[in-house]
């Protein structure tokens, strides 16, 4: 048994850059992190709100969703918790300026694979992230292979 973003990786390619969705109402942060992805070689595509990029997933199940968690109607953790239901396998990454314990052991609890505090010191946290997150994903993308073996 799979769920769409394990079927969509098995037919991408893997250990290439792959789609991952950005989605922070601050549009220069999200054209920071997006710029710092593609220059990894990775395809992005920026949602604006939690809304949006539900929407968006609902279109294609992307493997990996940074988020923020302060945003509009919809907060990054009720995203990240509305896009596991979807695609369980989905690595989402947590960013925030607003920072707490609380929030960041609900994020983790909620399925969260990191939560990173904004400003980054350095944009290369970003890159490392997202070598992680894939380095994940790939663990996964075998799991299925052995158990459909």
């Amino acid at each position: 048994m799979s769920d769409p973003v394990t079927e969509r990786l098995s037919t991408s390619q893997q250990g290439a850059g792959m789609h991952i969705l950005v989605v922070d109402d601050d549009l220069g942060f999200r054209t920071v992190v997006a710029e710092v992805l593609r220059d990894d070689g990775h395809a992005v595509t920026e949602a604006a709100s939690a809304e949006e990029a539900l929407e968006l997933f609902s279109e294609e199940t992307f493997p990996l969703v940074f988020t923020d968690i302060v945003m509009g109607e919809m907060s990054g953790i009720d995203l990240l918790k509305e896009l596991k239901k979807i695609g369980p396998d989905t690595q989402v990454i947590i960013m925030t300026s607003h920072a707490t314990v609380e929030t960041a052991v609900l994020a983790l609890r909620s399925g969260a694979c990191d939560y990173l505090f904004k400003p980054f010191e350095d944009l290369d946290l970003v890159s490392a992230v997202t070598a992680r997150a894939i380095e994940k994903i790939n663990l996964i993308q075998d799991k299925y292979r052995l158990i459909n073996y």
